[in-house]
């Protein structure tokens, strides 16, 4: 009985890890992207002057 609610709170702990990871990973991603608008954006800023 208490090897099963270990095993459940170990899997629990590594979905919780796999998701916290994946976020950090959809944030960054996100981020990146952002920062590749915002530097097209100001090479055409240059180009414009």
């Amino acid at each position: 009985m208490r090897t099963d609610r270990q095993l459940e709170l170990r899997c629990a702990s590594r979905l919780r890890l796999f998701f916290a990871v994946l976020w950090v990973l959809l944030l960054f991603r996100l981020r990146l992207s952002g920062v590749v608008a915002m530097e097209g954006a100001l090479a055409k800023k240059r180009e414009g002057l």
